[in-house]
């Protein structure tokens, strides 16, 4: 029996990133083309990871923070059939002793393996089980960039033993971006500059850097140390180290045009640890001087919460223009004596045509109570039939609304309605990203809701109780003083 093995790079969560990682995580393998080889109809394929990052010891578990929590380490065997029917099995063997008393093999999965609490463990191979899960821990006396060799050894039934092996270090490279503030008032034909400055929050030092930008087309002097497409640039800094602690930014401050047209856009800008590959990467190389990484210590403003191990963030973009939203129709119809239709339309009357990438806004509908939905909107083209509003509480619901300028989204209800009442509508606008709305007054909607037969009966049966009560009441006010007259 031939056996492949496959070793996989590493690709952060924003775009492709550093090895030995997948984002929120501490270590995971991802599939990297240029750094695997395929396998070949049924032959098997061992997948590991290239680096392997340590929670340190006295990190675990604080403020209660899941992401400190050392993350798995999964070992992936593919294509483990010999033949059709037959039950291939092996064994394979985990062992970093170069670093004893300082990590420790932790159970997870299935824990089938032989020698948890130590640095070497045996793992049973079979072709039900392809993945088995472990994770190595940092003891006490482990410190940070501290550092070994994780070796595996696979040893199949039949055929040759293969090895690979994965680099273990205590402490992670965590870097979290700082948020710019929101740029207001950016025409499509302005241009806005980039500011992408970033800090090591983690335990040992990044060597290389690599910052990405886009949607946008760069303007200015296009550097030699970075790759450009028509809306983004990938820029890479290998000599770059970066100490925990310190934060750096991009000099000089990449400047680019983001011309969609909507209310809010945005421009995504992330930094991760160098990829060690030789790929040089999609996009054209510039020519002009390299873009420079300076000091920027102390960070100044918001860190967003790295998204391990590079980080990344939007900087938001408010067009100099505004949509006013209008409730134009809320009108009820028979459909059957327990039964009504409630259409509401909201309209855009322009100038501005969508929200873009700055949110989402409502129309709040809300029924009298006692009413009972008993048809919800729904998106009839899609597969699925999705629900087009969701519902709060009660007989309150929410539907997204986001026509175009001109146009007008339309969500029929059948009802069957409770006690009298108005039905309502209001258009709920995004806290963050306001349409700015020049007519705000016509964001509201309300129409006389008739009751039903069981709440018309109902309101009926105690007018008749109320009106009985209230005879005797004035039948006893006056019985009173006649009897008193008699007495005498």
């Amino acid at each position: 029996m031939t056996v492949l093995l496959l070793v996989w790079g590493m690709v952060a969560g924003a775009g492709g990133g550093p090895a030995g990682y997948r984002a929120g995580s501490t270590a995971h393998t991802v599939g990297a083309a240029e750094q695997a080889t395929e396998a070949k109809g049924r032959e098997p394929r061992l997948r590991v990871p290239l680096t392997y990052f340590l929670v340190p010891a006295d990190e675990r578990g604080k403020s209660g923070d899941p992401r400190r929590r050392q993350m798995d380490l999964d070992v992936e065997i593919d294509n483990l059939a010999n033949e059709p029917g037959g039950r291939p099995f092996g064994r394979i063997t985990l062992d970093v002793s170069g670093l004893s008393g300082k990590v420790a093999f932790g159970q997870d999965g299935s824990g089938e393996c032989k020698g948890y609490g130590t640095t070497k463990i045996h793992c049973p191979v079979d072709s039900d089980r392809p993945v088995f899960t472990t994770y190595l821990r940092a003891l006490e006396s482990g410190r940070n960039g501290e550092s070994g060799v994780l070796r595996y050894t696979f040893t199949p039934h039949k055929g040759k033993t293969l090895t690979a092996s994965t680099k273990v270090v205590i402490g992670r490279p965590r870097l979290a971006v700082v948020q710019p503030p929101m740029r207001k008032g950016v025409k499509r034909t302005e241009s806005v500059r980039v500011p992408v400055t970033f800090k090591n929050v983690g335990e040992i030092p990044v060597h290389g850097i690599t910052a990405d930008i886009s949607p946008g087309r760069t303007l200015g002097m296009k550097h030699r140390n970075c790759r450009y497409i028509e809306a983004s640039m990938t820029c890479d800094f290998p000599d770059a180290v970066v100490r925990p602690g310190q934060t750096m930014t991009l000099s000089p401050t990449p400047r680019v045009l983001n011309a969609e047209p909507a209310m809010y856009e945005s421009v995504s800008f992330s930094v991760r640890p160098l990829e060690p590959s030789g790929d040089p990467g999609y996009g054209e190389l510039g020519s002009g001087s390299p873009l420079r990484l300076v000091d920027a210590s102390p960070a100044r403003g918001a860190l967003r919460e790295p998204d391990e191990p590079g980080g990344e963030t939007l900087m938001y973009l408010q067009r100099p223009t505004r949509a006013d939203y209008e409730v134009t129709g809320l009108h009820l119809s028979k459909e059957s004596d327990r039964r009504v239709r409630a259409r509401v339309g909201v309209r855009n009357n322009g100038p501005s045509s969508v929200p873009g990438l700055g949110g989402l806004y409502y129309a709040k509908v809300t029924f009298p109570m006692g009413s009972t939905v008993v048809k919800t909107p729904r998106d009839e083209s899609l597969e699925e039939d999705a629900e087009l509003c969701q519902k709060v509480s009660g007989t309150e619901y929410r539907c997204e609304v986001s026509p175009r300028s001109g146009e007008t989204n339309t969500f029929d209800f059948v009802v069957r309605p409770g006690w009298w009442g108005q039905t309502k509508v209001e258009i709920t606008d995004s806290e963050r990203f306001p349409r700015r709305d020049p007519r705000p007054a016509n964001d509201t909607a309300a129409v006389a809701t008739p009751a039903g037969p069981l709440h018309t009966a109902l309101s009926a049966t105690l007018g008749v109780v109320v009106i009985a009560g209230a005879l005797a009441l004035t039948r006893r006010h006056w019985l009173k003083p006649l009897k008193r007259v008699a007495r005498r």
